[in-house]
């Protein structure tokens, strides 16, 4: 997956908001957890409505700020299971994924 540093900047701004402005059960919201490839846990709370775009916006971010030198490579976000690229439904609302309170893992693909 490739997205423009300045939009994956802009989207993840958008979706790393203190955890405090939701609360528990803020309805249409829910947690995602990632694996990162370097064993780092990123979790952050979205909308149902976010999209598996907005998903894959908020890890390039979090990588490029844990180590810039890794901000171009192409990585793809995998579900636990059934295993299942999300790269195939970056369109798809993160509730219709079933990835709200869910776990992915991220891959490298080079």
């Amino acid at each position: 997956m490739i997205i423009s540093p300045t939009v994956h900047t802009v989207l993840a701004f958008l979706y790393t908001l203190d955890d405090d402005v939701f609360t528990a059960g803020t309805p249409e919201t829910g947690r995602v957890s990632v694996k990162l490839v370097s064993g780092r846990t990123l979790i952050r709370r979205f909308y149902a409505q976010d999209t598996v775009q907005n998903l894959f916006a908020v890890v390039a971010e979090g990588v490029a700020q844990t180590d810039p030198t890794l901000a171009l490579k192409t990585f793809d976000l995998v579900t636990l299971f059934p295993a299942k690229s999300l790269s195939t439904c970056l369109d798809s609302t993160l509730a219709e994924a079933n990835l709200l309170e869910g776990r992915v893992v991220m891959r490298w693909l080079d």
